[in-house]
């Protein structure tokens, strides 16, 4: 039996580059990428994700292909409330795929 695999990304990533690496060790019929930005146009991110002023920042890549500075705290809020979804959807692990220094997380 095979690990189940949930990869979870702020905006967008080359999934088929980052797939092969993956593939090597787990089925990818038990993999699956989750975003929590990816989907939304980038109007619909700046009207929930704008930060404030003096606000911390992460530049992540949208689904217009560039990039935008977004509220770390929204984005570490929302992260943990999909990570826990993902958790009790019974995955064997979880992988944030990130740049951003992201420690406050827990599933």
């Amino acid at each position: 039996m095979s690990a189940s695999l949930a990869i979870l990304t702020i905006g967008i990533v080359p999934m088929q580059e980052v797939l092969p690496l993956l593939t090597e060790y787990i089925d990818e019929d038990n993999i699956s990428h989750h975003s929590l930005l990816g989907k939304l146009s980038r109007e619909e991110v700046m009207a929930e994700y704008a930060p404030e002023a003096g606000e911390d920042t992460i530049l992540t890549l949208l689904n217009d292909n560039q990039l935008a500075h977004v509220s770390r705290r929204k984005v570490e809020r929302d992260l943990q409330g999909v990570v826990e979804v993902l958790d009790n959807r019974g995955y064997d692990v979880i992988i944030l795929m990130s740049t951003a220094n992201i420690s406050s997380m827990t599933a």
